[in-house]
């Protein structure tokens, strides 16, 4: 039986990671965002899978010159969501990043939306 955990590590990376998959039935969103202190500009992309790790659409893009990191991650993940809309899936999905920050802000009750 195939192992249900997915490991990648990135081009020149000191540590490994681990994707765990999401249930089945879900689809998981991976989401990132780089930031340049020096120029602001930022770039985000994200990638759709399913319970067995199989790759459903993903991408890349400039997200231009912006304020913070902060502001990068949470445009990363705005622009993912709008990407995933204009799919019309009906299937529940689990957005991961690795900020901990702007996830947390979208879970404060005050920030339920109708997306």
């Amino acid at each position: 039986m195939a192992s249900k955990t997915r490991y990648h590590a990135a081009v020149g990376a000191k540590a490994t990671s681990i994707w765990h998959p999401p249930l089945q039935g879900t689809l998981k969103l991976n989401v990132d965002a780089a930031f340049d202190l020096n120029t602001h500009r930022a770039g985000g992309g994200w990638i759709l899978r399913d319970h067995l790790g199989f790759c459903l659409g993903g991408k890349l893009m400039d997200l231009g010159v912006v304020a913070s990191s902060l502001m990068a991650e949470a445009l990363s993940i705005r622009e993912a969501l709008s990407w995933v809309k204009t799919r019309d899936l009906t299937t529940a999905i689990q957005i991961e990043s690795d900020s901990m920050t702007t996830i947390q802000a979208l879970q404060r009750p005050d920030m339920i939306s109708n997306f």
